[in-house]
């Protein structure tokens, strides 16, 4: 009796779960691939640094065909404002940015795909009081913000257009 009564509840329960079967002759469709963006890469590979005391950008790029030069020396300095204190660049890799904290401006220039050259094609004043000393721009590369944290922080942001020149947004 108790024989019965497991063989009929077992019965019951593979009943109750319905179509068992599989079919192996249709395998899954594999999943779809995330489609993931591009990275911002730059065309070229190039440096740039900052060199305050004589108001200027060098430019550097790599140079893989001389192994005791890593980097070359790209000819011509590229002139900014007074006591360039912060530089950015934009994700697109067309444009940099160079804050000028003693004359409050911002240089904008163009990024020679090829040389990595700077072009200086925009000077945007800045009507802020205080004096900044950083640039900064959000990931997507709309807004570029000039920072001050010297006392207290505070940050004022310029909207890029699409010829990549800055307008002060406002606070």
């Amino acid at each position: 009796m108790k024989k019965i009564k497991v063989l009929v509840c077992i019965l019951l329960l593979i009943s109750a779960c319905g179509k068992t079967e599989v079919d192996i002759k249709t395998p899954p469709s594999p999943p779809k691939p995330i489609p993931v963006p591009a990275p911002h890469r730059p065309l070229i590979d190039a440096m740039y640094f900052l060199d305050s005391f004589h108001r200027r950008i060098d430019q550097y790029r790599l140079n893989p065909g001389d192994p005791s030069r890593p980097f070359a020396m790209i000819p011509d300095h590229v002139n900014t404002g007074e006591n360039p204190t912060s530089l950015t660049i934009h994700p697109s890799h067309k444009w940099a940015y160079i804050l000028n904290s003693k004359d409050h401006t911002i240089f904008s220039y163009t990024i020679d795909p090829i040389g990595g050259h700077l072009g200086h094609f925009q000077t945007t004043p800045c009507d802020f009081k205080d004096v900044a000393t950083h640039l900064t721009m959000d990931l997507d590369g709309k807004i570029l913000y000039a920072v001050h944290d010297l006392a207290a922080p505070a940050f004022y942001p310029y909207s890029i257009n699409e010829n990549g020149i800055p307008n002060y947004i406002g606070p």
